[in-house]
């Protein structure tokens, strides 16, 4: 008799939820029980949340877009796309993209002069959207090993410098 006044007052909302009308008479039992896991049926596992952000990559020489295009030959051609005309390089994997930005027309007279004084000539603005960084990191220890270079921060004096695995 128990049994099926209970099933009577359990409602069925879809095929995976029921609604419990004594949930109230239960929730002291769990609570005596929190330290007990519980067996339950295993969720979906989300995929990783991508990661975004940007440093500047500093270059002590004048290095096209292109140039770093070609630096990258390790990775296939169809993920590396590069605007000329904007000096512009955008690298596409199945984690994320990564663009470098030519920051050339960004920069004020006083950029100029302290980037010089750190022997440094060109700066990208690096923007990411990945759910790994390990292709941000393998990209740019390859640039930096072909092109030299440091990875700044977005402030007055381009500091704190970064090291690859730091991003």
């Amino acid at each position: 008799v128990f049994l099926l006044s209970c099933r009577d007052r359990m409602k069925k909302t879809s095929s995976k939820q029921t609604i419990n009308y004594h949930s109230k008479s239960y929730e002291k039992y769990a609570k005596k029980d929190k330290g007990v896991k519980q067996a339950s049926k295993s969720k979906p596992v989300k995929p990783a949340k991508p990661k975004e952000g940007s440093f500047l990559y500093l270059l002590p020489e004048e290095i096209s877009a292109k140039q770093l295009h070609d630096g990258l030959d390790f990775l296939e051609a169809k993920q590396l796309e590069v605007w000329t005309e904007l000096n512009l390089l955008e690298v596409t994997a199945d984690e994320g993209t990564i663009t470098f930005e030519d920051m050339r027309d960004n920069l004020g007279e006083e950029d100029f002069g302290t980037l010089a004084g750190m022997g440094m000539k060109k700066v990208y603005a690096v923007d990411y959207y990945l759910s790994d960084n390990g292709i941000l990191r393998k990209v740019m220890e390859t640039l930096i090993s072909k092109f030299g270079g440091k990875i700044g921060s977005d402030t007055e004096d381009f500091q704190p410098f970064v090291k690859v695995n730091e991003i």
